[in-house]
Order: C-alpha cells, then sequence, then structure tokens
C-alpha cells in the first residue's frame, strides 16, 4: 500500500475511536452512593406467545435515597453491591415454588 493509499484510507474508513455522545445534554457525573441489587420475581407477559411466564428481574436500591431502578444501576452509580451466588439460587429455588396469578 502506498502512502497516498494508506491516507486514503483512513479519510474513507469510519473512525472507532470513543465520542461523546451528542444525545446527552447532561453531563453523568458519579453520585458517590451505593446500589444495592435486589432480585426479585415477577409474572410478565411473553408477548410473543401471550402468555405469562414467571421471571427473576434485578432492581438496584439507593442507600441514600431509596430510589430504585429496574433491571442496571442507573447512569452514574459508582458504588454497586451485586446480588451474591446464594441470593441468585434462593430466587430460583422460590420461583419453582411458585405459580402464575390466573392459572391453575
Amino acid at each position: 500500500m502506498t502512502n497516498s493509499t494508506a491516507e486514503l484510507k483512513k479519510r474513507t474508513e469510519p473512525s472507532f475511536d470513543p465520542q461523546p455522545s451528542n444525545r446527552i445534554s447532561n453531563p453523568i457525573e458519579p453520585d458517590n452512593d451505593t446500589w444495592t441489587e435486589h432480585l426479585t420475581i415477577v409474572d410478565m407477559l411473553n408477548s410473543r406467545t401471550e402468555t405469562y411466564q414467571l421471571q427473576i428481574r434485578s432492581f438496584f436500591e439507593s442507600t441514600a435515597t431509596g430510589k430504585k431502578a429496574w433491571d442496571e444501576p442507573p447512569s452514574g452509580a459508582k458504588n454497586i453491591r451485586w446480588a451474591s451466588e446464594t441470593c441468585k439460587k434462593m430466587a430460583e429455588e422460590q420461583m419453582k415454588d411458585m405459580k402464575i396469578v390466573g392459572q391453575a
């Protein structure tokens, strides 16, 4: 590859370097709070089969404010206390003992 070909390739290939997002107007600051993961069992409608299914979902709770967020810690969460493997196994065992509300 000649120098001019390499330069042309550099100019035409997309850059995969990290770029600041244009979609977020406010920068995300770390909150210095501790967010604790809790596991819960919910019955959710499966839109494909139109049936309810039990699922284990995570929610994260702020130790400072008590605010909660489903499925993942909020952006800017700095300290995260994840649910232990024992908690995950316990949730799976509890789910086996449950039945979906509205079904016989």
